[in-house]
């Protein structure tokens, strides 16, 4: 009795062991092809900021907690890689900004205004 729970327990470790490293894997792979922007300067005080990336830009969008969209500014265009964006409204609050780019994968970074 003492051997097959032994066993058991030995196989289970094992199996999670495993399990654990293949979605580490899968993770630092999808990691690797993830496009990355930065918004400076965050939070801001005045209604305009900076979008920056390694990768082409083709859309942002502002939207408001309530998750109504602010502004919608397309690059189809454009092959740039940094953007000033001036938001519309002078409301001071936190914001999403969502950017798209080139492939069509998208982010989401946070914005504050103060």
């Amino acid at each position: 009795m003492k051997k097959i729970l032994l066993y058991i327990v030995f196989f289970t470790i094992a199996y999670v062991s495993n399990a654990q490293s293949t979605k580490l894997d899968f993770t630092m792979q999808m990691q690797q092809n993830v496009k990355t922007a930065g918004i400076y300067p965050n939070p801001i005080s005045e209604p305009v900021f900076n979008i920056t990336s390694s990768s082409v830009i083709t859309k942002v969008e502002i939207l408001d907690m309530l998750g109504k969209s602010v502004l919608n500014i397309d690059y189809n265009d454009s092959y740039e890689k940094t953007h000033v964006i001036k938001l519309p409204d002078d409301k001071k609050g936190i914001y999403l900004v969502k950017i798209t780019f080139d492939n069509n994968e998208i982010i989401i970074k946070k914005l504050l205004y103060q």
